[in-house]
């Protein structure tokens, strides 16, 4: 056994995050500097992260599972939130609108999704091909042509 006293999660966590690299002027620098970091508490740099749902948004069925969960600073999640995620949403929102509205109107030319004994809704239906058995002359192998 040792004599190492227990880490709380949430101080593992902070220190975590502190040191978490941003790009400053083309280096990577720690996010929150060691000095700045000793005046604050735990639960101020804490309040400094959002986590992120990437790279399945909670809009497209995202867990909050640890591998679906990225840090960020709240300023980066936010740009990304605005700059990414919302128009990716909105496109998927619109080509399921777009599938749904094709998905209707080949399901109506095909006769499904209509009350029994309606009729179908055909742009071909206008004039019935002459001789057919929707036309009102019978016309006969000989050639002769007699009303039905």
């Amino acid at each position: 056994m040792s004599n190492r006293s227990h880490i709380p999660f949430k101080t593992k966590l902070a220190s975590a995050l502190r040191t978490m690299l941003v790009e400053e002027d083309g280096k990577l620098v720690p996010f929150i500097d060691y000095e700045t970091a000793k005046q604050m508490t735990e639960d101020q740099v804490l309040s400094l992260f959002h986590f992120d749902h990437d790279p399945t948004p909670k809009a497209f069925g995202g867990t909050d599972e640890h591998h679906n969960l990225v840090p960020r600073p709240i300023l980066e999640h936010r740009v990304k939130t605005a700059k990414v995620d919302k128009p990716r949403i909105a496109k998927a929102a619109r080509l399921f609108a777009d599938q749904e509205k094709f998905r209707r109107r080949i399901l109506e030319k095909a006769g499904h999704g209509q009350q029994e004994g309606e009729p179908r809704n055909n742009i071909y239906r206008s004039r019935p091909i002459d001789g057919s058995k929707r036309s009102r002359y019978k016309k006969k192998i000989n050639g002769t042509v007699e009303v039905r």
